[in-house]
């Protein structure tokens, strides 16, 4: 799947500075760089607490993440069972788990193409004001909307506009935008899943 789309125009992702613009690392006294003048907006303390607060509740199983915390925790030290019982008893745990991740992991890729999505439609209300305002789109952007890099704004605008692409936000921004580059020349309601089914892919859950 990549190989065949990836060869498509303009369709590579942006990375978080590609979509910013390039940071400047500040030096710390007595040599080596400080990590917060790389960082955006959000502290790397908030992201911290963020992680670390809400682990259990983003996969959506607190019981099973406790579970193999545990497991990891004392399955070299218990000697309430043989290593053999603690083999089998991981590999059920892991298998779980996996299946947990991947459907947690869908959900949040899911959550935060839509954000995508409505950033993409504020942008294009905001295109259709500024020419209203008689102002040239691009040009206001540029001036006014400078925390958003042109190639990341137009890819937030196409992603809204392609109203047929929203109900594949489950695979994610990245992979989303690669299929509506590849599929800009295929007719029906649904594009992307008759690209997917001629081209014989099979989008996985993860």
């Amino acid at each position: 799947m990549n190989e065949f789309i990836t060869d498509t125009e303009g369709t590579e992702s942006l990375t978080p500075q590609e979509m910013t613009g390039p940071v400047e690392p500040a030096e710390v006294p007595g040599g080596g760089i400080d990590p917060a003048s790389i960082a955006d907006s959000t502290s790397i303390e908030e992201i911290q607490i963020l992680a670390t607060g809400h682990e259990a509740d983003l996969l959506g199983d607190e019981e099973l993440h406790d579970e193999l915390t545990e497991y990891v925790a004392n399955a070299l030290t218990d000697e309430t069972s043989g290593d053999h019982e603690k083999l089998e008893a991981g590999k059920g745990l892991l298998s779980r788990f996996i299946l947990q991740h991947d459907k947690a992991w869908s959900g949040v890729q899911a959550t935060f193409t839509s954000y995508a999505i409505k950033i993409g439609k504020a942008l294009n209300v905001m295109k259709k004001l500024a020419k209203n305002s008689g102002h040239r789109w691009e040009e206001w952007a540029e001036e006014n909307i400078t925390f958003i890099k042109e190639r990341a704004r137009m890819e937030y605008m196409l992603l809204a506009a392609r109203t047929d692409a929203h109900g594949y936000a489950w695979i994610g921004k990245q992979k989303l935008m690669l299929l509506i580059n590849a599929t800009k020349k295929v007719e029906g309601t649904d594009p992307i899943g008759t690209f997917l089914t001629e081209h014989g892919i099979l989008i996985l859950l993860t």
